[in-house]
Protein backbone atom coordinates (compact mmCIF):
# COMPACT_ATOMS: atom_id res chain seq x y z
CA UNK A 1 0.00 0.00 0.00
CA UNK A 2 1.20 3.38 -0.75
CA UNK A 3 0.49 6.34 1.35
CA UNK A 4 -0.63 9.93 -0.15
CA UNK A 5 0.84 13.37 0.56
CA UNK A 6 -1.64 16.57 0.95
CA UNK A 7 -0.65 18.26 -2.17
CA UNK A 8 -1.89 14.72 -4.13
CA UNK A 9 -5.03 15.30 -2.58
CA UNK A 10 -5.29 19.08 -2.92
CA UNK A 11 -5.24 18.47 -6.37
CA UNK A 12 -7.29 15.60 -6.40
CA UNK A 13 -10.00 17.35 -4.93
CA UNK A 14 -9.83 21.32 -6.10
CA UNK A 15 -8.95 20.49 -9.74
CA UNK A 16 -6.97 23.51 -9.70
CA UNK A 17 -3.99 22.67 -11.68
CA UNK A 18 -5.44 20.24 -14.41
CA UNK A 19 -2.39 18.57 -15.63
CA UNK A 20 -1.42 17.93 -11.93
CA UNK A 21 -5.25 16.94 -11.10
CA UNK A 22 -5.20 14.46 -14.03
CA UNK A 23 -1.93 12.45 -13.05
CA UNK A 24 -3.60 12.63 -9.41
CA UNK A 25 -6.38 11.04 -10.29
CA UNK A 26 -4.24 8.08 -12.26
CA UNK A 27 -1.82 7.98 -9.66
CA UNK A 28 -4.83 6.97 -7.16
CA UNK A 29 -6.53 4.83 -9.51
CA UNK A 30 -3.78 2.62 -10.01
CA UNK A 31 -2.62 2.63 -6.40
CA UNK A 32 -5.63 2.50 -4.50
CA UNK A 33 -6.14 2.07 -1.64
CA UNK A 34 -4.22 4.63 -0.50
CA UNK A 35 -3.03 4.84 2.99
CA UNK A 36 -3.63 8.71 4.48
CA UNK A 37 -2.15 9.90 7.95
CA UNK A 38 -4.09 11.66 9.98
CA UNK A 39 -1.52 14.36 9.69
CA UNK A 40 -2.06 14.43 5.97
CA UNK A 41 -6.11 14.92 7.06
CA UNK A 42 -5.47 17.83 9.15
CA UNK A 43 -3.14 18.83 6.58
CA UNK A 44 -5.74 18.80 4.14
CA UNK A 45 -8.73 20.35 5.82
CA UNK A 46 -6.11 23.93 7.05
CA UNK A 47 -5.29 23.78 3.30
CA UNK A 48 -8.54 23.69 1.57
CA UNK A 49 -9.66 26.14 4.25
CA UNK A 50 -7.03 28.56 4.22
CA UNK A 51 -5.25 28.55 1.47
CA UNK A 52 -8.49 28.19 -0.86
CA UNK A 53 -11.00 29.98 1.24
CA UNK A 54 -12.91 26.49 1.16
CA UNK A 55 -15.99 26.83 4.06
CA UNK A 56 -15.69 24.49 7.10
CA UNK A 57 -18.50 22.61 5.51
CA UNK A 58 -17.56 21.74 2.42
CA UNK A 59 -14.04 21.06 3.93
CA UNK A 60 -15.71 18.29 6.16
CA UNK A 61 -17.55 17.21 2.97
CA UNK A 62 -14.59 15.86 1.87
CA UNK A 63 -13.10 15.06 4.73
CA UNK A 64 -16.15 12.62 4.74
CA UNK A 65 -15.20 11.48 1.11
CA UNK A 66 -12.05 10.84 2.15
CA UNK A 67 -13.14 8.58 5.11
CA UNK A 68 -15.94 6.68 2.69
CA UNK A 69 -14.24 6.49 -0.96
CA UNK A 70 -12.52 2.82 -0.72
CA UNK A 71 -10.05 4.71 -3.20
CA UNK A 72 -8.29 5.79 0.35
CA UNK A 73 -7.44 4.03 3.93
CA UNK A 74 -7.19 6.57 6.17
CA UNK A 75 -5.60 6.28 9.50
CA UNK A 76 -7.68 5.99 12.96
CA UNK A 77 -10.86 6.26 10.31
CA UNK A 78 -13.14 5.96 13.13
CA UNK A 79 -12.08 9.37 14.97
CA UNK A 80 -11.51 11.15 11.90
CA UNK A 81 -15.22 10.51 11.43
CA UNK A 82 -15.98 11.24 15.06
CA UNK A 83 -14.08 14.46 14.69
CA UNK A 84 -16.21 15.40 11.47
CA UNK A 85 -19.37 14.68 13.34
CA UNK A 86 -18.13 17.45 16.47
CA UNK A 87 -16.65 19.57 13.77
CA UNK A 88 -20.33 19.55 12.36
CA UNK A 89 -21.69 21.02 16.00
CA UNK A 90 -19.09 23.50 15.96
CA UNK A 91 -16.00 22.54 17.79
CA UNK A 92 -12.93 23.57 15.10
CA UNK A 93 -11.58 20.37 13.18
CA UNK A 94 -8.43 20.81 14.61
CA UNK A 95 -9.60 20.97 17.98
CA UNK A 96 -12.11 18.09 17.42
CA UNK A 97 -9.20 16.06 15.62
CA UNK A 98 -7.11 16.16 19.36
CA UNK A 99 -10.39 14.97 20.67
CA UNK A 100 -11.55 11.95 19.15
CA UNK A 101 -7.86 10.78 18.87
CA UNK A 102 -7.79 11.13 22.84
CA UNK A 103 -10.76 8.40 23.11
CA UNK A 104 -8.70 6.23 25.26
CA UNK A 105 -7.85 8.72 27.34
CA UNK A 106 -9.90 10.12 30.38
CA UNK A 107 -9.84 13.18 29.21
CA UNK A 108 -8.53 16.95 26.93
CA UNK A 109 -6.88 19.37 29.16
CA UNK A 110 -6.56 23.17 27.04
CA UNK A 111 -6.44 26.25 27.74
CA UNK A 112 -8.94 27.15 25.20
CA UNK A 113 -12.10 27.43 26.88
CA UNK A 114 -14.16 29.62 24.85
CA UNK A 115 -13.42 28.05 21.67
CA UNK A 116 -13.29 24.44 22.51
CA UNK A 117 -13.74 23.28 26.02
CA UNK A 118 -17.42 25.23 26.62
CA UNK A 119 -18.22 23.86 23.35
CA UNK A 120 -17.11 20.07 24.27
CA UNK A 121 -19.03 20.22 27.72
CA UNK A 122 -22.20 21.62 26.29
CA UNK A 123 -22.03 19.00 23.78
CA UNK A 124 -21.62 16.39 26.47
CA UNK A 125 -18.49 14.84 24.49
CA UNK A 126 -16.77 11.88 26.04
CA UNK A 127 -13.44 12.41 26.84
CA UNK A 128 -14.59 14.71 28.13
CA UNK A 129 -12.63 18.43 27.64
CA UNK A 130 -11.40 20.18 30.51
CA UNK A 131 -9.47 24.06 31.28
CA UNK A 132 -7.02 23.19 34.46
Amino acid sequence: MWATDTNLLVRYYTQDDKAQAKRALKWLEDHAPCFVAVSVVQELYWVLENSYGISPAKVLDVLEHLCRSPAFKVESSSAVARAIQAARQRIQFPDALHWALSGNCEGLATFDDKGFARKARKLGLEPTVIVP
